[in-house]
């Protein structure tokens, strides 16, 4: 009776596994756009892209990925995945990067604004003022930093929320699972949550804090 070769089934495995990495970087390939100045310089299958204004720059990698960059200037917008969607329509230096299937990030009405979505299914949003953060890393979380300046939110929780918003400097953080945080309606507030299905609200008033 033979004897299989030592090592051969780890053989075996490492080449379907450069065999599926091989495949998803093909499919990838297969579905690209990229633009800057006003010109798509690349287009292949489904993605889709636009980019408008001095040194704004716009790609999409995935199948039904899109990214536009657009009604401003030194604008980004980056959508890696299937379906992700990144979105800068207007101001200076914003930028929305969506990493992830389905993922959302919009970045626009302002300067300096940035959306991260990294997760599927998240959503991150950085509107209406200059340098608002938002980040969400979580599966479906959803991240919201606008109506104002220097305001932060940060999702990194499964299914978490968080608002920051309608004022400026505050700060929106939550880490649970189904958890939310809102630092509203003031100035320098600050609503942490940190525990699975906790709403920590800081609003209506300034300097205002609180954790969950």
């Amino acid at each position: 009776m033979s004897k299989r070769p030592r090592g051969a089934g780890l053989i075996a495995i490492a080449t379907v596994i450069c065999f599926a990495v091989a495949a998803e970087a093909a499919g990838a390939a297969k579905n690209l756009c990229i633009a800057k100045n006003d010109v798509v310089r690349v287009q292949r299958g489904t993605a889709a892209c636009a980019a408008s204004g001095k040194g704004s720059f716009a790609k999409a990698k995935g199948a039904g990925s899109e990214a536009i960059a657009t009604g401003g200037a030194r604008n980004r917008a980056v959508a890696r995945g299937k379906g992700s969607f990144a979105n800068v329509t207007s101001g200076r230096r914003n930028a929305a990067i969506a990493h992830g299937r389905a993922t959302i990030a919009q970045a626009f009405d302002g300067v300096d604004n940035k959306a991260i979505a990294k997760r599927t299914n998240s959503i991150a949003q950085a509107a209406f003022g200059n340098g608002n953060s938002a980040i969400a890393s979580g599966r479906q979380s959803y991240a919201d930093a606008s109506n104002g300046s220097g305001n932060t939110a940060i999702a990194s929780g499964y299914f978490a929320s968080t608002e920051a918003w309608y004022g400026d400097d505050n700060t929106a953080i939550a880490s649970g699972e189904r958890s939310s945080a809102r630092a509203i309606f003031g100035d320098d507030n600050t609503a942490i949550a940190r525990s699975d299905g906790c709403d920590a609200l800081a609003t209506s008033g300034s300097g205002l804090t609180d954790f969950c």
